[in-house]
This record gives C-alpha cells, structure tokens and sequence, in this order.
C-alpha cells in the first residue's frame, strides 16, 4: 500500500491534561520562542536493497506557557509509512495505517463519540512531506517516532539512500546510523557531500568528500555509517543547523549474468542488471517557460539545470530547446 493512499490516525482515550492535538496549520514560532529539539536520531537498515527508516525526534518545552511543535520528514516518492507514534508523560500514542477512506470513518466516528482523534494525511501534491503539530504544555517534553519503508532502485550503475536531516535548529544529541547488509557483497559505498539543495546543479562530481564527522566502516557483505556533526558543523550548515540530505550510494557484486534470485517465505525477488549494452541514443525536447513570472531566481536556476543537463547528454544524442512565453511573435512565414 503506498502512502499516497494512507491516511494515518491517532484514536486513543487522551487525559485534558496531555494537551495533544494534531493539525495541518503552518505554525512557525520566532526563534526565541522555539522549543528545544534534545534528541534526533536517524537510523536506517538496509538488506538486500529494502530500506526501513526510523526518524526520531524529542523536543522539550523550556517555556512558561503551551506551545506547538511540529515534527517534519521529508520521505521518498516511493516509500510508504509504516509507523508512527507519539510518546508524552510515559504514554505511547500509535497511529494506525488505514487506507483513506476507512481512517476518515473511524475519525468521524470517534468525534461523535467525544472521544479525542487526530487525523494526519499528505496531500497528493505533497506527498513527500510529513508534518504533524502538537501542542506542548510547559516543562513537558514529547517523543516523536516515524517509520518508512521503500525499495531502492538502481540507477546509473549504483543504489542510492537518501536520508533528510532537517530538525529545525542545531540539536546537540543529533546522530544517523545506517547499516547495509548484501548477501551477494558491496562492491563500492560512497558518502556524498551534504546536499543542501535539490537542483540537478547540486549534484557531486569526482571525489568530494563525506561531511565531516562521517564515519565508514565496511566488510565484504556489510558497510556502517555513522554521522554525529557538533552543533558548530550544524550551524555552519544554515542558521537553524542542518538542513539537506544525507546521500549514500553503493553497488553490489554481480558475479552471474542471470542475476541473483532470493526466496523467503513462498515469495522471490530476481535482481537483474544487465551489462554491456550498446547505450541507445537520445531524442530531447526542452520546453521551458521564459514569461515575465521566470524573471529572477526562477530563470536562474533552469538555465542552470539546463547547463547540468546538456552536459550529460552523449554523442549521437539529439535535442531541441521550445520556449513559449506570455508574449505573441509573429515571424514573416506567418504573416503570408
């Protein structure tokens, strides 16, 4: 079931004095009144190519009064939640993962009730984004606990895990563990520079190097990373401390042509890459939008984009560039 087609949905008997609701308003304290992030951890395990990411998030309310906090996971296009809870005063809320439809009648039904339920979905057109706010009392501190699960695919010869770190400050316990575990062996890892941005311009070339305090440990099937930055690298990062993905990309060992095929349980997974192909040439158009509403950033940035991209483009490959604009041109061919 993929999480575009999820709702998740909190239905529990909630004490007037834990004070937790949930909501989609885009609430942002100034910067003297946020609450303390204590604790984000990211951990991720990743076994024949199946990734399952747990995001973990404590924040403490230092202030005298109630405030929101708003806990947000950028997720993959292709990964689907498999967990979220909450944890206040030593009680553990667990959402349930229902298909859209039947989360919303248990909501309703549990309103009616006057019992208190919470409703969380991403929006279609956002379906990368996870957000949800609760309010904090004073002295209180709450325990966020997001798991997501996704298979990797291979592009360009390797498999690549992106992991975002975006707690909102600098944090001063904040780590990320990732262990990788390959029955037929890794033949290659490497830790990509901090990515900041998602243009195509923002990608690594050549041999960058990892962030630092990024440790790499590796064995013939297993690799280990491991990355804890001091709050002075989170800050060096941005104003409110780290904000970007954390990239790593790997291949595996493919010692036979037919691939490799794992069975488990009454099912099978072939994995096949094949090798050697002739690469097929390449017919490219580019539509791109030069009205008055590209002036500026926007224009900026799709040319370049565009520079990354021709740049890739191989021999043989063909390409044309069609601009449309807010503006009529009548050329003499037309006027005929």
């Amino acid at each position: 079931m993929k999480h575009t087609l999820e709702q998740i949905f909190f239905y529990s008997h909630v004490a007037s004095t834990d004070q937790i609701g949930l909501s989609r308003r885009q609430h942002y304290p100034s910067k003297q009144e946020e609450l303390k992030v204590t604790d984000y951890h990211v951990r991720c395990s990743v076994v024949s190519r199946y990734a399952v990411t747990t995001v973990q998030s404590s924040v403490w309310n230092q202030l005298p009064i109630i405030k929101e906090a708003a806990f947000e996971v950028d997720l993959p296009s292709s990964a689907f939640i498999s967990n979220f809870s909450i944890t206040s005063n030593g009680k553990v809320y667990v959402a349930q993962v229902k298909e859209r439809a039947a989360a919303r009648k248990i909501y309703d039904a549990a309103k009616k009730q006057g019992k208190t339920a919470g409703l969380v979905a991403t929006k279609e057109r956002e379906i990368e984004k996870f957000r949800v706010a609760v309010s904090v009392p004073s002295g209180a501190r709450m325990s966020f606990s997001l798991s997501y699960e996704e298979l990797l695919p291979r592009r360009l010869g390797r498999y690549e895990l992106s992991l975002g770190l975006r707690p909102g400050q600098a944090v001063q316990n904040l780590t990320l563990d990732v262990c990788i575990t390959e029955r037929t062996g890794i033949s290659f890892i490497k830790v990509l520079p901090l990515k900041t941005t998602r243009l195509l311009s923002n990608t690594a070339k050549g041999d960058s190097d990892p962030p630092p305090s990024t440790h790499v440990e590796r064995s013939a099937g297993c690799a280990r990373v491991r990355y804890s930055p001091t709050l002075q690298q989170q800050n060096s990062v941005s104003s409110k401390g780290l904000d970007a993905d954390f990239v790593i990309q790997y291949d595996v060992n493919l010692r036979d042509l037919i691939g490799d095929v794992q069975v488990y349980d009454g099912y099978f997974v072939h994995y096949f890459a094949p090798r050697g192909l002739p690469v097929v040439p390449k017919d490219v158009i580019f539509v791109i939008d030069v009205s008055g509403s590209m002036i500026g950033t926007k224009i900026k940035q799709t040319k370049q984009a565009m520079s990354t991209i021709l740049g890739d483009l191989r021999e043989g490959d063909h390409f044309n560039i069609i601009t449309f604009s807010d503006k009529l041109l009548f050329t003499a061919a037309c006027l005929k």
